[in-house]
């Protein structure tokens, strides 16, 4: 069996790539946002930086942000000060971290 050759290779690839872009877009559309008790929101912050704002469902309190960390490729949750959490909610914070991070890989 031969080998592909470069150019075709390289075809291929590149038609990917004009794709990625859009399956990113559909892929956020279709991750969970909502859970049980808390749910999360895309938010552009001044610096035109995008974050997700976690929220509980109730009252609509701002509990965290999660927010792309640069320097270890991978996003971060950032609960505000004197927050708690249970464990079913660190669950589901866990499970949105773990969409975010392989959508972004």
């Amino acid at each position: 069996m031969g080998s592909i050759p470069r150019q075709d290779a390289f075809r291929f690839f590149s038609g990917w790539l004009l794709i990625l872009p859009a399956l990113n877009w559909f892929l956020r559309k279709i991750m969970k946002t909502k859970y049980k008790y808390i749910e999360f929101f895309e938010w552009t912050g001044m610096d035109g930086e995008k974050y997700w704002r976690c929220q509980n469902r109730r009252g609509k309190y701002l509990l965290a942000n999660v927010a792309y960390h640069k320097k270890w490729k991978e996003w971060e949750f950032l609960p505000q000060p004197n927050m708690g959490f249970t464990i079913e909610c660190i669950n589901d914070i866990a499970d949105f971290l773990r969409q975010l991070n392989e959508i972004k890989a």
